[in-house]
């Protein structure tokens, strides 16, 4: 959305572009933020999804059907990984569980 902004302004005519701006009480150095904060901005992607945090990809598959199979309902399933000495923050959870 602010690289769509900056190209929007781009588009206006000098005049206008300081009309609009003057009207949305843009300062100059905002413009300059907006792309500082554009050129650092970065979504991570695997698989087409959006990951949740970078790195998202690289975390270990949960065995579900394992889990369910050895607990039966794993509702609680981070006290379970708990207790066997695991975190729950190894794995992705892509799967919505049925407990």
């Amino acid at each position: 959305m602010i690289l769509r902004a900056i190209d929007a302004l781009a588009l206006l005519a000098p005049r206008e572009r300081s009309e609009l701006l003057e009207t949305l009480s843009v300062r100059s150095s905002e413009k300059q933020h907006w792309q500082d904060v554009a050129r650092r901005m970065y979504v991570p992607f695997h698989d087409g999804v959006i990951s949740q945090f970078e790195g998202y990809e690289r975390l270990a598959e949960l065995d579900w059907d394992e889990y369910r199979r050895r607990y039966g309902n794993i509702q609680r399933l981070d006290r379970i990984l708990e207790a066997e000495g695991d975190d729950v923050n190894r794995y992705r959870l892509r799967n919505k569980p049925t407990c």
